[in-house]
């Protein structure tokens, strides 16, 4: 029954009040926005009917929690989950869901209200992109950042349902990678044809040591070492500690990928001679440089720009990948497949799988809890040597940089 002033709580969630026109108002607190009190109110004819209207108002706004603004698009949601997102996720990763978000869900959904958003709606922009023929990979991409976005007002009681835990269309399951690799045989002429090449060891690295791009263009001098084994004599050690990558406009020495990735990587005495070969070269270019007006910056960097610049990780892969494929009459793959030309040729040659693993640093387990704790030496030296007694020809004894002839 209605009190004195002719209202009626109900506690925590609102109050119904007769009107002077007959009518019942039940007036919701949804609780604040941006330090502002939210409230909605609802009108019927009975008590009844208003009850069943405000419930259904709390259970559309997540049963009493801050409601989302009426007139948020998806592009304006789009926006604030990317800038939450900035804060938890590598900018690589951001710019990923930024180039998603920007050429497929904004064009196609970015002016829609988000309330009146369906799975429908995302049902249709999976098949668009199916469509296109953009793989399927891509199109799950387009949906972790939907429903991430959702989600996460979700998570807040700012929306009454995730919608994106409702589509049909999005594909069920990942493409299965194949690396792409070598035969020996393809990776020596590879290396023999391109044997003049000043970056010679950056390939030779790659192909014997499982190194990404970016580890090896953002290695350092200083993280690189010779030890010693007391049965195998000296050996090098290269610490993976950052991984130089492109942004945008951007270039970023990082982390690793992950935490697997800061490794330390075991090589045999044959890597000490490779990389000194290649300081040796730096070194009469830095000089050529000098007696021609021009002194580089100095830098730690091993692997250096013709303008002796660290590298931009783009210019890198584009600048002379092609023609050096084409130089050794070889099949083509991308540069990351002497990642995946290394792993096999170990694999191929008796290596076990964990050891690889460790070297290629995503094995499943934490092998570098301290980054400086050597694994087996024995076992990678052994996997090491393997592959750098197939891929080093005998160096000519009037090189001067050292290099297989």
């Amino acid at each position: 029954m209605p009190n004195k002033k002719g209202s009626r709580t109900s506690k925590g969630d609102g109050s119904i009040r007769r009107r002077k026109d007959g009518l019942f108002e039940a007036q919701v607190s949804l609780g604040y926005q941006n330090g502002k009190r939210i409230r909605k109110s609802v009108y019927g004819k009975t008590e009844a009917e208003i009850v069943k209207k405000k419930n259904a108002l709390l259970t559309l706004h997540g049963l009493g929690g801050v409601a989302l603004p009426d007139k948020m698009t998806v592009g304006e949601m789009m926006a604030e989950w990317l800038e939450y997102k900035a804060t938890t996720v590598k900018p690589t990763t951001l710019d990923g869901y930024r180039g998603i978000v920007a050429r497929h869900i904004t064009p196609r959904l970015g002016g829609m209200v988000v309330q009146r958003l369906e799975a429908d709606h995302l049902d249709s922009l999976y098949r668009a992109m199916h469509q296109k023929g953009l793989s399927r990979n891509y199109i799950r991409l387009a949906h972790t950042c939907l429903d991430g976005a959702l989600g996460r007002l979700h998570r807040k009681k700012k929306l009454a349902q995730n919608v994106a835990d409702l589509v049909d269309a999005l594909p069920q399951q990942a493409e299965q990678f194949e690396a792409v690799a070598w035969t020996a045989q393809e990776a020596q002429r590879f290396l023999y044809a391109i044997q003049r090449d000043r970056m010679w060891a950056f390939y030779w690295l790659a192909l014997t040591g499982s190194f990404r791009r970016g580890e090896l263009l953002g290695l350092r001098w200083k993280s690189i070492t010779l030890e010693e084994h007391p049965k195998l004599g000296q050996y090098v050690v290269i610490r993976i500690e950052n991984n130089r990558v492109s942004t945008g406009n951007r270039v970023l020495e990082l982390a690793p990928k992950t935490h697997r990735s800061k490794r330390p990587v075991i090589l045999p005495y044959v890597a000490w001679e490779v990389l000194e070969g290649h300081r040796k070269s730096m070194e009469a270019e830095r000089e050529a440089f000098i007696q021609k007006g021009y002194t580089p910056e100095v830098t730690d960097h091993v692997f250096l720009s013709p303008e002796h610049t660290p590298w931009h990780p783009n210019n890198f892969s584009t600048r002379s990948w092609r023609s050096l494929l084409e130089a050794a009459d070889v099949p083509t793959i991308r540069l990351h497949d002497l990642r995946h030309t290394n792993i096999t040729l170990d694999l191929a040659l008796g290596g076990d799988l964990k050891t690889a693993s460790q070297r290629a640093g995503h094995a499943n387990i934490q092998i570098t809890a301290n980054v400086y704790q050597h694994p087996d030496v024995e076992q990678h030296l052994e996997a090491t040597t393997r592959l750098a007694n197939l891929l080093t020809p005998r160096r000519g004894k009037n090189d001067p940089q050292n290099r297989p002839n």
